[in-house]
């Protein structure tokens, strides 16, 4: 009850959804029912206001017979039913409360033997498991199934070690495994409902015969444009197992990209919502199909129902379809996948630049999901909360993929929103929580809200977690720990940083994963600088340079790569790496930091300088919600400009703002400061740049010039007027 509920006909029943008024007994002695444990109904149960504790001196029978019980336990809940409040009893909603995260003394020498318990624990598990066991007593886990948990990880890790190109590995295979292995377990959470791995291999095996009834083959490229609800995953699970290819498409691509969008991927079917179907045939020739949306009253509020399911004409409905008419013909093989095969396209949605192509492999994805199991210790004990849209990459490959491959419950959320993150987190028992770009910042920037630093989760995952955020993070909602991971899109590089110590790191790579450097970068001729004999070299150590990763199967990973994005020979004679695009350097023990994109470091007349940096001293002013620095052309070089959008309870202040500027170098200081209503984002939550020039050079209100001799930002029009 404390991580997520039972499941009762197919729905989560859990102690979140309480409001009563509540009173518990601890019994101080009690080796059953031990009190840390008794004591997580505080943060099972946040939306109870009125929660009272009564410690008993007694072991787990002497709470309940006994003189003690006859003398306090009895009475107290018999004055309880009579709405009074028990002897002794303590208020532990009160602001002076003790803290039910921190281990509370009971003065009994009976509970000397636990804490040499959870003092060998720390020793064994070590630096990275430091957060969670801080709250191993609270949440009442049996400390040898913890211990045990090095049992799930070391196969991922060898698994990945050893996949060959001929590996029989997809994202459908893995699925009828788990099926295979704990089919009665809970797969996936969707607005209060539950189903269970069998549940949804046997709902992928039914869309296999309808996608097989609509002309889909093996090798097919079917395009896949639906909101992050079941159905997605049924659909990207059901064309892995028939071996076709998943060209995921954003349902909010508008009509004018999508046609591009579907010829970028090559696909040959486009299976979309209901509400999206008559839009689709609109938009496009190629055979459009309908899946879901059969009782699902979406996002509606309580009491409304949504108008009958409605199919244009020219759309097949695949709902109606029936599965057991359908005759399997001869050359389907089930999860035919292997490592160096095709398994799906991300085409970005070309809302503020042209339509981009991103290809992973069957080999890709399992870096991804297995990786990101393994560096976050994932088990069948664990609930993962994706809160990031399917049709990108964080969301199916890193976040359901690794709920899949480690046996854990994934908790569906439609979309991200601080207002109801906790709720969910709470009523699905979330434990792993996965971010992309600046997702958290919209968490720590929100208002309040009752039991939120009572939480379940132990581990916030994923990528592009700012120092300032991570660091707000942790000390506003508890003990939870971090863990910053970075993949590159096209190679089976992952880095992770496993021990959540160094802020801001993106750690080292992963066992099995690609072998990368930081080769040395000329920033001034745009390219890599070279020996004598035409090979790269290595950055030295805190020196920016270019991440590439070496592909050790050039021959079947080279073949769905950019050709541009390889280098040849680039060390040594016959070797192949791929050029990441992304700048890191690396410290002196070996942990990589990211520090820019390459495409958006500002080429000053004093050398490059990182957006990022610039970013995150903007972020120093309390009222800026979010920042984006790029260069403006300025002859030879760039001179750095901003954009920023204020919280919305805050004025400009334009004093922190230029204190913020000021503790950059002269060069690194913005020239030209935008401030706008709402900076636009990513699916990945990622502040969009390719704007900002527009922005910083256009006349109107609320632009802003620094004065170099004040060292501060004034009005332009000021600026202006005083000039002349």
């Amino acid at each position: 009850m404390a991580s997520g509920g039972f499941v009762v006909d197919g729905r989560t029943v859990t102690l979140a959804d309480l409001t009563c008024p509540i009173l518990y007994y601890v019994g101080s002695r009690d080796e059953m029912g031990r009190p840390g444990s008794v004591r997580g109904i505080r943060r099972a149960a946040p939306r109870v206001t009125k929660m009272y504790e009564v410690v008993v001196k007694a072991g787990h029978f002497g709470l309940v017979v006994g003189s003690t019980a006859l003398t306090m336990t009895w009475p107290g809940v018999v004055a309880w039913i009579k709405g009074e409040l028990p002897a002794n009893a303590i208020d532990v909603r009160a602001d002076d409360a003790p803290d039910p995260l921190r281990r509370e003394e009971t003065h009994d020498d009976d509970d000397d033997h636990e804490e040499d318990a959870f003092d060998l624990a720390r020793e064994l598990v070590g630096k990275t498991a430091h957060a969670a066991l801080e709250r191993l007593e609270d949440l009442g886990e049996d400390l040898g199934a913890y211990l045990d948990n090095a049992r799930w990880q070391l196969p991922r890790v060898q698994r990945l070690k050893n996949l060959q190109d001929d590996s029989l590995i997809s994202l459908g295979r893995t699925l009828a495994d788990q099926a295979a292995k704990i089919g009665d377990r809970t797969f996936f959470l969707w607005r209060g409902r539950a189903f269970t791995y069998a549940d949804a291999n046997r709902r992928v095996d039914a869309i296999v015969r309808g996608l097989i009834a609509c002309g889909v083959r093996a090798g097919t490229r079917v395009g896949v444009m639906m909101k992050s609800r079941p159905s997605h995953l049924s659909v990207v699970g059901a064309c892995s197992r028939l071996g076709a290819v998943s060209v995921m498409l954003s349902p909010e691509i508008t009509d004018d990209v999508l046609a591009r969008a579907l010829d970028l991927g090559e696909a040959e079917v486009l299976i979309v919502d209901p509400e999206t179907a008559a839009r689709a045939r609109a938009a496009t020739s190629i055979k459009v199909l309908v899946l879901g949306g059969v009782g699902d009253q979406g996002d509606l509020p309580p009491g409304m129902t949504r108008p009958p399911r409605v199919i244009p004409p020219g759309v097949i409905d695949m709902e109606t379809i029936d599965p057991a008419a359908v005759t399997l013909p001869a050359w389907y093989k089930p999860d035919p996948g292997r490592a160096r095969d095709l398994a799906m396209i991300f085409v970005t949605s070309g809302k503020h630049e042209a339509p981009r192509a991103t290809r992973i492999t069957n080999r890709r994805w399992a870096f991804s999901a297995l990786g990101a199991a393994a560096a976050a210790t994932l088990t069948t004990r664990d609930t993962v909360y994706c809160c990031l849209p399917l049709h990108h990459p964080s969301g199916t490959l890193v976040a359901s993929g690794s709920a899949l491959s480690g046996g854990a419950r994934l908790a569906l959320a439609s979309r991200f929103e601080p207002e109801t993150f906790w709720d969910e987190v709470r009523r699905y028992g979330v434990s792993v929580v996965y971010y992309a770009g600046e997702m958290c910042r919209r968490l720590v920037d929100a208002q309040p809200v009752v039991g939120e630093k009572n939480n379940p989760v132990r581990l916030f995952a994923g990528s592009g977690m700012r120092p300032d955020v991570w660091k707000r993070l942790v000390d506003r909602f508890g003990p939870v720990g971090v863990l910053e991971l970075y993949a590159s899109t096209e190679a089976n590089a992952v880095l992770a940083n496993a021990a959540g110590k160094k802020i801001g790191s993106a750690g080292r790579p992963l066992p099995g994963s690609a072998q990368v450097a930081v080769a040395a970068w000329s920033f001034t001729d745009d390219d890599f600088v070279r020996d004598g004999h035409g090979r790269l070299l290595h950055a030295r150590l805190d020196e920016p340079g270019m991440l590439i990763a070496r592909l050790s199967h050039a021959g079947s990973d080279v073949a769905h790569i950019d050709p541009k994005r390889l280098i040849c020979g680039a060390f040594d004679p016959g070797d192949t790496w791929f050029v990441t695009n992304d700048i890191f350097e690396v410290d002196t023990v070996g942990d990589y930091w990211f520090v820019d994109r390459k495409p958006q470091m500002v080429m000053t007349r004093m050398g490059a300088v990182a957006s990022t940096r610039i970013e995150d001293a903007l972020y120093g002013c309390p009222s800026v919600a979010l920042a984006i620095a790029a260069g403006l052309p300025d002859g030879d070089h760039q001179i750095p400009i901003a954009a920023v959008q204020l919280h919305p309870a805050s004025s400009l202040d334009l004093a922190a703002l230029s204190a913020a500027a000021a503790a950059l170098p002269e060069y690194a200081r913005p020239r030209r400061l935008r401030i706008v209503e709402k900076l636009p984002l990513t699916d990945g939550f990622r502040p969009i740049k390719s704007g900002l020039r527009d922005l910083a050079q256009a006349a109107g209100p609320n632009l802003y010039l620094w004065d170099p001799h004040a060292q501060r930002y004034e009005a332009a029009d000021a600026a202006e007027r005083r000039v002349g």
